[in-house]
């Protein structure tokens, strides 16, 4: 709204990850939190104003065993919960959206939603013969949206502001509670002839009660040669079922949803070749996409659970093809006890991306020196400037990582990102043309103990 003005970016994580294993059995316990506030949110300057924590806890087990010398089986099972929170203004006070009628009070909305997952798995492997390995698994997964809430301070029945966040659900809210169970089956065999031939043939069936069947098939040629040379030919076979927001999505001004969506289908061929050297590796891979049934925003559909006339999503009847080369390079010309160098650096380029949200031509590099106790490493991306975001030329971030040991225990590490301070945009949802800045230049400093 044209409004500048000072602003922090504060984020605060907390992550534990804990296994027990016992014989053939696993225990994984995990949590994640991270806590953002302020800066760019629904397009707006934040100051003070806004937060959004997203949060989740896992318990897995899995259990290993073989069955017969020729047998192996794995089973697995899950649950983890998820809790996504946010807060943000989205209209200040005093902002004029007509001529002559400031806006009365500032405007906070957000979401909250609660879900949790399971997940049961089994896989068995078979080897007949050594030259030949046949894979045969199955899965089970319930996801399930428990609770969604709009947050607002602006009463979406009278228009009233109140004085604390208020919680809406049903048919005031962004979104419902809803289910979705996936049966899968997979099968896969790998066959080696002779000592530089192996052929790969799989097939996958997922089954979604919501959107029906997927069948994702995949193959692949693999030669190698006793110099360590590796060619591959490779096709593949994916899908992307819609999500639950672009499928139920409503009384949102941002986008409307659509449960008739179709999954995305995306069939890829890759062509590649790699050297591996002692003191280097090169590698060259050419891939060609062709996607289907694309999930993208389409002209507003009259229905009274979208009174924003807002854009609802629709699978393009448009099939997009994309080509693209991809070039690694690592050489390590030093490999000794005192002191050791690497160097590596990637180029990716895309050769039909007119329309693309991404740059045709980007790449990486990475410089890595140890000596004694200490490692420095330089690294960095080059992104060329692409039509998407016309007023952001190509750019070049630049970071460090510097890490001492202390002991065999103890090690102490020091992080710097965006080392040149350049200000660069990236893309955001619904794609516009200005994009969202990013950090500039950023240090952490950290202790490792290993108990």
């Amino acid at each position: 709204y044209g409004q500048e003005g000072d602003t922090r970016d504060p984020v605060r994580t907390f992550d534990f990850l804990g296994s027990l294993r016992w014989k053939g059995l696993a225990v994984h316990i995990r949590h994640s939190e991270r806590t953002e506030e302020d800066f760019l949110t629904f397009g707006t300057l934040q100051q003070n104003s806004s937060s959004e924590l997203q949060r989740q806890t896992s318990i897995g087990a899995s259990f290993e065993h073989q069955l017969h010398r020729k047998v192996h089986l794995g089973l697995s099972a899950g649950v983890l919960f998820d809790r996504w929170r946010g807060i943000s203004t989205t209209i200040p006070e005093g902002t004029e959206l007509s001529p002559g009628m400031p806006f009365p009070r500032t405007q906070r909305i957000g979401p909250l939603l609660d879900s949790f997952q399971i997940s049961l798995a089994a896989t068995v492997r078979i080897t007949p013969v050594p030259s030949n390995e046949l894979i045969i698994g199955t899965s089970y997964d319930h996801l399930n949206v428990t609770d969604v809430v709009y947050l607002t301070n602006q009463s979406p029945l009278t228009g009233q502001f109140t004085p604390n966040i208020g919680e809406y659900r049903g048919e005031l809210s962004f979104n419902d509670p809803h289910q979705r169970n996936i049966g899968s089956l997979f099968v896969q065999d790998r066959q080696r002839i002779g000592r530089w031939l192996q052929l790969t043939g799989g097939l996958r069936l997922d089954y979604y009660d919501d959107v029906g069947l997927a069948v994702s098939p995949r193959a692949a040629v693999v030669a190698t040669t006793p110099i360590k040379s590796s060619f591959k030919l490779i096709y593949g076979k994916a899908f992307r079922a819609p999500s639950f927001l672009e499928s139920y999505d409503k009384n949102n001004p941002v986008d409307f949803g659509n449960p008739a969506l179709r999954p995305e289908d995306i069939h890829t061929i890759e062509v590649s070749a790699s050297q591996d050297h002692r003191y280097f590796y090169v590698s060259a891979n050419y891939y060609h996409n062709i996607t289907l049934n694309i999930i993208d925003y389409a002209p507003p559909r009259a229905d009274p659970q979208n009174p924003y006339n807002a854009p609802t999503f629709a699978n393009s009847d448009d099939t997009t093809s994309t080509d693209g080369i991809e070039v690694d390079l690592s050489v390590k010309p030093l490999q000794r006890a005192t002191h050791q160098l690497f160097l590596r650096g990637t180029l990716s380029h895309l050769i039909r991306a007119v329309d693309a949200p991404m740059p045709s031509l980007f790449g990486s590099f990475q410089v890595n020196y140890k000596v004694w106790k200490l490692m420095f490493d330089l690294n960095g991306v080059v992104r060329q400037g692409f039509a998407r975001l016309p007023e952001q030329p190509t750019y070049v971030i630049l970071n460090a990582h510097v890490t001492f040991d202390v002991t065999a225990r103890i090690k102490l590490q020091l992080l710097a990102k965006n080392l040149l301070n350049d200000q660069y945009r990236t893309l955001t949802l619904p794609l516009g043309t200005s994009g969202v800045p990013n950090r500039g230049f950023t240090f952490q400093g950290g202790l490792i103990l290993r108990l």
